[in-house]
């Protein structure tokens, strides 16, 4: 593998690893514009509770006032009630008494005191009649008032009660759904550090990887170069695809390589005679080969459970160079296949058949 492929190879991590870390960088100034809506609309909870507990002071004391209204209406509607009977009975005297008219009553001389104090009382029975009357009208248009007032208060209160509600519920929905949005960038930019932290850590180990390589650096065997067979190249794997180059990895990354099924044990094949650069465990890969085909050319085939290739070993095309497994922190049994090309990882599609 040339110098200058390894540097580019370097340079593609670096540039990944700093693509990540503005990414946290614009995720943590993004957590932090959402803490601010946050304590925005807590302050507004705040407020709307302060208006509820006023409200429930004013419903506590509006209820005082029906009640108070309500003894009032009791009251009224007993007087009118009483002045009801009252006139009743006025009535039915000013009905006895008038069945003797008045003027037979002056003209009838045998008894002047008499029909002085019948006149007298019928006088009374007027006035009584008619003050009864006035107060009976007076009591009935203040008890309708006292009542319309009642259902005024009670529909405002209920308006008022219905509307607080309405403000509560929506507030609440706000902030509970700021809160996830919150959690859930939390969590991810946890995640991405700590898929950050790792790729500082495969970037050391490739480094070291490569400079080991290049010690070791031999001319490969002759063969026919690799791009001449580009589309035709066999599968290390016959599995299903799980994934595939340029799938989205997560929220920002995508797969670089091919994901295959495969179970516990199968074989991987070599896809074009090379030289083993590295056969080895690394992080975020497992167990790990990297064959160098040409001065442009790697594969790299991962998470393997076991290895039979050895470093430094010039194979051919089809050998075998280790089995599948799901080493390296990769759940379930696959392999991962990435092809690259001057350093950079190229679809696999574009080179196997």
């Amino acid at each position: 593998m040339a110098a200058s492929d390894r540097a580019k190879e370097l340079l593609a991590l670096n540039e990944q690893i700093g693509t990540l870390e503005k990414q946290l960088k614009q995720q943590s100034d993004d957590r932090a514009a959402l803490q601010q809506q946050l304590a925005a609309l807590a302050r507004q909870q705040n407020l709307l509770a302060q208006q509820q507990r006023q409200l429930g002071s004013d419903i506590a004391t509006n209820r005082r006032s029906l009640g108070q209204l309500d003894q009032r209406e009791q009251h009224l509607v007993a007087t009118i009630t009483l002045q009801r009977q009252q006139a009743s009975s006025v009535l039915a005297a000013h009905y006895k008494l008038g069945r003797q008219p008045q003027l037979k009553l002056l003209l009838n001389q045998q008894q002047p005191a008499r029909i002085r104090r019948q006149l007298g009382y019928y006088r009374y029975l007027l006035q009584a009649r008619q003050q009864l009357l006035e107060s009976l009208n007076r009591d009935l248009l203040q008890l309708t008032a006292v009542q319309s007032e009642q259902r005024q208060q009670r529909q405002t209160l209920q308006q008022q009660q219905s509307e607080q509600q309405r403000l509560g519920v929506q507030l609440s929905q706000s902030i509970a759904k700021q809160q996830q949005r919150s959690d859930q960038l939390a969590n991810r930019m946890q995640a991405q550090k700590s898929e950050l932290a790792g790729l500082q850590e495969q970037r050391q180990q490739l480094e070291r990887v490569i400079a080991q390589a290049a010690r070791r650096s031999v001319p490969s065997a002759p063969s026919r170069p690799i791009a001449e067979l580009k589309g035709n190249l066999p599968r290390p794997a016959p599995g299903r695809l799980l994934h595939r180059f340029g799938d989205p990895r997560g929220d920002e990354l995508r797969w670089q390589g091919w994901l295959i099924d495969a179970r516990r044990g199968d074989p991987i094949s070599l896809i074009h005679p090379g030289r083993v650069v590295y056969a080895d465990y690394l992080r975020g890969y497992g167990l790990l080969v990297i064959v160098e085909h040409d001065a442009q050319t790697l594969s790299l085939y991962a998470h393997n459970s076991e290895l039979s290739a050895a470093l430094g070993q010039q194979l051919s095309a089809g050998a075998i160079i280790a089995y599948a497994g799901d080493s390296g922190e990769q759940a379930g049994n696959a392999l991962y296949f990435e092809l690259r090309r001057d350093g950079q990882p190229t679809d696999p599609a574009e080179w196997l058949r």
